[in-house]
Parts: C-alpha cells; sequence; structure tokens
C-alpha cells in the first residue's frame, strides 16, 4: 500500500510519499519534490491519496432522504450561505447519517479537486480513496488526535469529524471545539509532533489529560483504517474508482458464469439420460420385433404385440388339452408372462416328454424366480447354467409334468 499526502505552500514539495507493508508498518518515507518525480507502482498495488485538510470544508447538514445521486447535487445549494463560491463549483463527498438525521459532507473546490486528480493521472497514480489529512490520523473514540506538519496542526476529534488549521491558531479553536461539545469532552488528548515543538502549558489549560509522542517514534497514519474503510472518501460519483466497479462487475461475472455452467450442466444431464433410454428402447423394441415375427410369421406391422400373444398362448392352451408338449409350453408361457424380471428365451426343444428351454436372463435372481414360478405348477423343473457374464446369464431349464 501507497500513501500520498498532498501539501499545500510547501516549497520544492509535492508531499510526502510513504510505502506501507503487509504487516501495516511504514517501511519507507521520502518527499516528492516535483509530481514527475512520483514512484511508478503496480496498477493492481493500493494507493490512497490525502488531500490538504485547509481545502476541504466539511460539515454537517439535514436532507431528506433521497438517491445518494441526488444528495450530492444537493448539499452545496443546502450549504450556499456556508460557501464563499458558486454551489456548482464545488466537488462534494458524504459520509455517514447520525443519529439526529444529519449526513457528514465534504466540500472542495472542484477545479482544484480535478487538477489535481488530473495531475496524478498524468503520473499513472489511480488512488482508490482520496480522503483529507486530518480524517487519515489514527484516532480512538473519546480521545482527540493532534498532529503537527509543517506549522500546520492536523486535528481529528471523531471518526468523520476534524479540522486542519495553522498552529498560531490551534489553542484558539481547541477551546472553541471544547465549549461547543462539552457534554462530550475527550477523555484525552494525544499529540504527535515534529521539529514544531508547543507549548505544553497551553494543554494544560485545556484541562484535558496529554499524551505526547514523537512523529519519527511511531505511525501517526490511521493505516488499518485507511485499509479497510476510509472515514470519508472524495471519490464519488463520477469520481469513484473503477477498480471498485470493475471488482463488483468481476464477482457478477463469476456468478454469472457459475449459473450458467450449473444450468448447462443439468441440460447435458438430460440430453445424455435422454439418449440413453432412447438407446435401450430402441434395443427393446428391436427384440420384440424379433420375437414377434417368429411367432407372426407373415406380419408385416407389429400390432399390439402383447394382446396378440396372449391371445396365442390361450389358443394354444385350448387346444393343448391332452397334449403334453402344448401343455408344458404353457405352462412355461405363463411363467415368463407372471416374471417381473427381463427373460429372453433363445431355443425351445421337446423331447422325452419333457420341455427343455435355452433362456437368457440379466441376473441369477432372474432364473431362479423363473424357477420357482415354474414349480408353483406342479411341474418338476431342473436347471443348468451354461454361461455366466455381467447382466448376462445363459441357462437351460429343463420341465417335465
Amino acid at each position: 500500500m501507497f500513501v500520498l499526502q498532498l501539501k499545500n505552500n510547501v516549497k520544492n514539495a509535492v508531499g510526502d510519499w510513504y510505502e506501507i507493508n503487509s504487516a501495516k508498518k511504514i517501511i519507507s518515507h521520502h518527499v516528492i519534490s516535483d509530481w514527475s518525480a512520483c514512484p511508478k507502482i503496480n496498477p493492481s498495488e493500493a494507493c490512497v491519496v490525502l488531500f490538504p485538510g485547509e481545502s476541504v470544508l466539511l460539515t454537517t447538514v439535514k436532507l431528506p432522504k433521497m438517491r445518494t445521486s441526488e444528495q450530492l447535487n444537493a448539499v452545496p445549494f443546502a450549504l450556499e450561505e456556508q460557501i464563499a463560491s458558486d454551489p456548482e463549483a464545488m466537488q462534494v463527498a458524504i459520509g455517514d447519517r447520525a443519529a439526529d438525521g444529519s449526513l457528514t459532507v465534504a466540500l472542495i473546490e472542484k477545479n482544484k479537486f480535478e487538477s489535481t486528480m488530473q495531475l496524478l493521472h498524468d503520473v499513472e497514480l489511480f488512488p482508490r480513496a482520496a480522503i483529507p489529512d486530518f480524517l487519515a490520523i489514527v484516532w480512538k473514540p473519546n480521545t482527540w488526535t493532534i498532529v503537527i506538519q509543517n506549522n500546520i496542526a492536523l486535528v481529528r476529534t471523531a471518526f468523520q469529524q476534524g479540522f486542519s488549521i495553522d498552529v498560531d491558531n490551534l489553542f484558539l479553536f481547541l477551546e472553541i471545539m471544547l465549549k461547543k461539545n462539552q457534554p462530550n469532552k475527550p477523555s484525552a488528548i494525544v499529540y504527535y509532533q515534529d521539529t514544531v515543538v508547543m507549548d505544553v502549558e497551553q494543554f494544560k489549560k485545556l484541562m484535558i489529560p496529554l499524551e505526547i509522542k514523537s512523529i519519527s517514534s511511531q505511525s501517526f497514519l490511521d493505516i488499518e483504517g485507511l485499509l479497510l474503510k476510509p472515514a470519508l472518501n472524495l471519490l464519488q460519483g463520477k469520481y469513484r474508482p473503477k477498480v471498485e466497479s470493475t471488482q463488483l462487475r468481476t464477482n457478477w461475472l463469476w456468478c454469472g458464469t457459475s449459473i450458467a455452467a450449473l444450468i448447462l450442466f443439468l441440460l447435458l444431464s438430460n440430453a445424455v439420460e435422454w439418449f440413453y433410454f432412447r438407446h435401450e428402447t430402441t434395443a427393446l423394441q428391436s427384440q420384440v420385433a424379433v420375437i414377434y415375427r417368429q411367432l407372426f410369421p407373415g406380419a408385416t406391422d407389429i400390432l399390439e404385440p402383447r394382446f396378440r400373444v396372449e391371445k396365442l398362448l390361450k389358443s394354444m392352451e385350448s387346444t393343448s388339452q391332452g397334449n403334453l408338449f402344448f401343455q408344458l409350453l404353457g405352462d412355461a408361457g405363463e411363467s415368463l408372462q407372471t416374471s417381473t424380471t427381463t427373460i429372453m428365451v433363445e431355443q425351445i426343444q421337446f423331447d422325452n416328454q419333457q420341455l427343455q428351454l435355452t433362456i437368457q436372463a440379466t441376473s441369477m435372481d432372474s432364473v431362479t424366480q423363473y424357477v420357482q414360478a415354474l414349480q408353483t405348477k406342479t411341474l418338476t423343473v431342473t436347471q443348468k447354467i451354461l454361461k455366466t457374464g455381467v447382466n448376462n446369464i445363459q441357462a437351460e431349464i429343463t420341465v417335465k409334468a
């Protein structure tokens, strides 16, 4: 992560450049003297720009509930009395809504903001966030933080509250802020100083405990906040970072692709099942056609095979009275008809007052079930397995009266 803190009215300095590692520690810091001296970074790296707080007006405004785009247009006119320039010449950013319904808003001159953004783009810097510098310093609830840099005091009094002011007027503004926030005075003031050493006695007059830290010894930047949730991002509306919309679009594309892949998988599964059952049906119809033509040699079309075979068996049964062959054949046919498994008769022989059937079944259970069906007709039945295989059992069944 990289942070560029822009400076106003600092000779030979665009701003301070900070490099922060994955442990959220500043590992390098140097002054950028000219825009052309800005380091080149990987576009995928996070970059945050801190705008000088003196250029930003941070205040609150009450507006009725409306869309964000409408709020951005309405804020300058709602604060027309507080700003010196044309409302349409102001760039607006909207923060959180407070419990009383008021919105925290930040305003900056549009020309200055756009020219700075153009300079950043010219040196191939595309920040993910642009924040007033006083909202980028460390802060804890119920405390105020003050950072002194180049005779400018950055003061943060809440998550989305603060200001920048020259050090000569710092204590006056602190007194005003304390009087304004009498019910919610801070429990402590954390003060970061650089080469400018403030009069500690002045702080004592505020009657607030003071904790003094050195900028050189600890990071004064709220690095975790900059990474996870900037207090108030000035890049709103048409300036919203493209990386956010691109990432959102990518997530939706992944989601859509996953759903499309699932639908395609379901359709292909149904298609495969349809082709499989169609193949099985075709094979079964072919087997039926072969047997049908064997039973009815003169038939040209296969019409109601089940009905015609039943009729043939009944006629054979009626003519088989006293004829052992037809009696055994009828019993074998009825048993085959009542079987719930798939059995195909390949060969029929009658010799020595016994009927010999060569059958093909899908399993041994099918053969056993067929034999048991024959035995229920008080027939003597023996079986001999001729060939076994996966889903293919060939057996010889001998039936005696």
